[in-house]
């Protein structure tokens, strides 16, 4: 059996690592969220509260895009795309983005940082 040979800093070394491992953990972590920013080519058009179910129809590019609001989640269940993938995704995180390319239309959550940032 090898023994390991660690001096202090060694040890030192380890414990820095995990605390900085934990760290980003923590800051990476999705978030709940509460409200999303509905946006036409950059520009915000709509701000949706997820603690209200509801219906939505935002005017894209190439027409509706019909987004759903059940159950402090968001999706999008109708739109005209060629391959229609944004009705595959489900917005319910901070880290969750729902991108409708052809229609130009891009729905993110909005965080608390975000209106710190953004005043």
């Amino acid at each position: 059996m090898v023994l390991i040979n660690m001096n202090k800093y060694d040890l030192k070394l380890i414990c820095f690592l995990v605390i900085i491992s934990i760290i980003v953990l923590l800051i990476l972590t999705p978030k709940k969220i509460d409200m999303v920013e509905v946006y036409f080519d950059d520009k915000i058009i709509k701000t949706i509260d997820l603690n209200i179910n509801g219906e939505y129809d935002i005017e894209g590019l190439n027409g509706n895009v019909h987004i759903i609001v059940k159950n402090k989640e968001l999706r999008v269940t109708d739109e005209i795309s060629p391959l229609h993938l944004c009705r595959k995704q489900v917005l319910k995180n901070s880290n969750d983005v729902i991108i409708c390319l052809p229609n130009h239309i891009v729905i993110k959550g909005k965080t608390d940082l975000d209106t710190v940032v953004g005043d």
